[in-house]
């Protein structure tokens, strides 16, 4: 355990002084503890140089006792990484989107519903939720029992512009509001993908699994949102963003980073419904006619 904790400190450390593209970023006490925790697997440690997970947690301005999604979770590398940030007064919902309502296995992947599923018997991170959805099963609405005070996601947001991927034949501006919807005002949605080409748009999402950044922007400025911090903190000038991810350098790929914020002042009228949508939910199984008494009839 001290071992675990004192290699993380090094990385930190040595991340500190890593370069130009990190002099305006640093490091919380609190991320860098949340980095550190010996709970972390000893496969993800080796990632953390190329990732600098402690400066981007930190640029999320996401803290403990919030209740924060990691969209499109993967691996839960940040997951982990977030659950520990926000503590046990904190809530992680880690959600996997789905491409149809009836069957959540054709997301694509087991592991990919698996995995998050997997993590929330872990008792060092009993504060993470697994959830998994078609994101227009709910009409544009994304199913949590309370207002979010941050979404996250990094290098999936993507694939929900794909149209035959995850993203199916989902609406990305009904998303993107929806988004919006679930947050709090003043509430945050920090994207972190690959790059593609100026001008590229999203059409490139499934070829070279990248976006046009552009393309996010419109879309969640639209939805209300306004940009309230970019980061070159994962910015790579020598990647070229006309060729595909390859899983293998992916951590090294151009990645832009950005936070963008529901203003404190939206109206209302943008909540969330007040009906909870998980409220005849067992597990993952919607549970029909649920009589007063909790009979299902």
């Amino acid at each position: 355990m001290e071992f675990r904790f004192a290699c993380a400190a090094t990385f930190a450390t040595v991340l500190m002084g890593f370069g130009p593209a990190l002099a305006a970023d640093s490091a919380s006490a609190a991320a860098l503890a949340a980095v550190a925790d010996a709970a972390r697997p000893h496969w993800d440690i080796p990632r953390d140089p190329a990732r600098h997970p402690a400066e981007l947690v930190t640029f999320s301005q996401i803290k403990r006792g919030d209740v924060v999604v990691d969209l499109v979770p993967g691996g839960v590398y940040y997951t982990r990484i977030l659950a520990k940030l926000v503590g046990k007064a904190g809530k992680v919902y880690a959600v996997v989107p789905t491409r149809e309502a009836g069957d959540t296995r054709k997301q694509g992947t087991h592991d990919a519903i698996a995995i998050p599923q997997e993590l929330e018997a872990v008792s060092d991170f009993s504060n993470v939720t697994a959830m998994w959805t078609d994101l227009k099963q709910y009409g544009a609405q994304f199913p949590f029992p309370e207002q979010l005070d941050a979404v996250f996601t990094a290098d999936g947001y993507h694939g929900l512009y794909d149209k035959t991927g995850i993203g199916g034949d989902g609406d990305m501006p009904a998303i993107s509001r929806a988004i919006f919807r679930a947050l709090k005002p003043g509430g945050v949605f920090v994207v972190v993908d690959y790059a593609a080409a100026k001008g590229a748009g999203a059409s490139v999402a499934r070829a070279l699994g990248r976006i046009d950044v552009d393309v996010i922007k419109a879309d969640l400025t639209q939805a209300g949102f306004v940009v309230d911090g970019e980061s070159q903190l994962l910015a790579n000038a020598s990647d070229d963003r006309n060729k595909a991810i390859d899983p293998k350098t992916a951590d090294k790929a151009d990645q832009f980073v950005i936070r963008f914020k529901k203003p404190a002042n939206a109206s209302p009228a943008t909540k969330r419904p007040q009906t909870d949508p998980l409220k005849n939910y067992y597990g993952n199984t919607y549970v029909y006619n649920v009589g007063a008494g909790g009979d299902v009839s």
